[in-house]
């Protein structure tokens, strides 16, 4: 494949770039992907990079969003404050993620682009698992709906539920 910028040497590096959503792809020699400071990104790792680290690092990527939605706010059961949680990444007891619910939301959106975390799964349990957290999720879509009274949309969503869930019981997956 040719360099899509100077379209004579053979691209080596794919700079993949998304914004908002979209997302751009780039196949460059080195010489031009090092021309528009691709290859040239300092990695900031010191040798004493710890996992401990991570998190206060994480949350000091939204620092508006830590100091706006906490205010101060403890869990009423451990008293950990939001700082505190940030700074050491580990909370008081099982109480703080209810206590921290707005602002778990906001940092998983920001790292993950999903309120929810959902991770991975292993390929042999994917099929069934994956079509029940599918269903999980169009069932909260059919509430949403009914909730606001979109009937026509939430007969669709029933319908696709209803099929798969007889997906998951004729053990097609």
């Amino acid at each position: 494949m040719l360099c899509e910028k100077c379209k004579k040497n053979t691209a080596t590096v794919c700079v993949t770039t998304i914004i908002n959503g979209d997302k751009t792809v780039k196949n460059l020699c080195p010489a031009c992907a090092e021309q528009e400071g691709h290859l040239n990104m300092p990695l900031s790792f010191d040798h004493d990079f710890s996992w401990q680290n991570l998190w206060p690092t994480i949350f000091s990527l939204g620092q508006g969003e830590l100091n706006r939605g906490s205010n101060a706010q403890t869990c009423p059961h451990c008293h950990l404050s939001f700082q505190e949680f940030a700074k050491g990444g580990r909370f008081g007891c099982s109480h703080c993620y209810e206590a921290f619910q707005p602002q778990l939301k906001a940092m998983l959106q920001r790292v993950q682009g999903s309120e929810q975390h959902t991770g991975k799964l292993p390929k042999r349990l994917a099929g069934v698992k994956g079509i029940r957290r599918q269903i999980d999720a169009l069932r909260g879509q059919l509430q949403q709906a009914i909730d606001v009274e979109n009937f026509e949309l939430a007969a669709k969503l029933r319908d696709e539920i209803k099929v798969l869930q007889e997906t998951v019981q004729k053990g097609d997956a």
